[in-house]
């Protein structure tokens, strides 16, 4: 099947809760590798979803192939009493407007954590898609998040880049959504970065222009659950 139309983007990319982990560094890793398997399922005309969960996805209307989809995952929070649903609907909404001008589209919210995709239906480069995600970060990390009058705001930013499918699940209320391993290691940049960090990918990393590269530092590995220990890279806030 071909790539999905842009137009069936714009009906099923919609802000929705998920389900979290008490632990965060393994909260939406865990949720979308259960659903991955789901819809593995699924895709093999088999409905026995017994032991995966309560998610029920064995509606799934379509799926296609991504072969080089780039994901980001946003994540912000605080204590601070005004720093309610209000203002987090206003601070996704901000992200929303930065990532139109580097073609990036938001996938979804989980609650404060924002996932983010680019490459998967448009024709640039390999590195022009991976460098206009991190530029994406490097905007929503100087323009939202460090504008924002939050007191004890904490926030971090993974991105990854690989193949991926997405799906149409369900019936009525049915949503677009975005699955496989890809997926589950952005997600997991974004929960073991640094607060304040943007974490890259060794593979994302080795795809940017040399501008980006250039300011990107070698962190100590992270140790990734199901992947083991990878080499990661932290963007400088400065970026002249």
């Amino acid at each position: 099947m071909g790539p999905i139309p842009t137009t069936f983007y714009f009906f099923f990319f919609q802000a929705e809760d998920g389900i979290r982990d008490a632990q965060e560094s393994r909260g939406l890793g865990d949720v979308y590798k259960r659903q991955e398997q789901i819809i593995a399922l699924a895709r093999e005309g088999q409905t026995d979803t017994t032991g995966l969960g309560d998610i029920d996805f064995n509606a799934v209307a379509a799926t296609w192939d991504y072969p080089h989809a780039v994901l980001m995952f946003a994540k912000f929070h605080s204590d601070d009493p005004h720093f309610t649903p209000d203002a987090i609907n206003m601070t996704v909404q901000a992200v929303e407007e930065i990532v139109k001008k580097f073609t990036v589209m938001k996938v979804k919210t989980i609650g404060s954590t924002i996932m983010l995709v680019t490459g998967i239906d448009d024709q640039r480069t390999r590195q022009e898609q991976v460098s206009g995600m991190i530029d994406a970060a490097i905007m929503i990390r100087a323009c939202v998040f460090q504008e924002m009058n939050v007191d004890g705001l904490s926030y971090r930013i993974g991105v990854h880049c690989g193949p991926c499918f997405g799906a149409v699940i369900g019936g009525n209320g049915a949503v677009f959504d975005l699955f496989g391993d890809t997926v589950n290691t952005a997600s997991r940049m974004c929960t073991t970065a640094s607060a304040g960090s943007i974490q890259l990918s060794a593979l994302a990393k080795s795809l940017v222009v040399p501008r980006l590269a250039d300011i990107a530092t070698r962190c100590p590995p992270v140790a990734v659950k199901g992947k083991g220990v990878m080499e990661v890279f932290s963007l400088s806030e400065d970026i002249d």
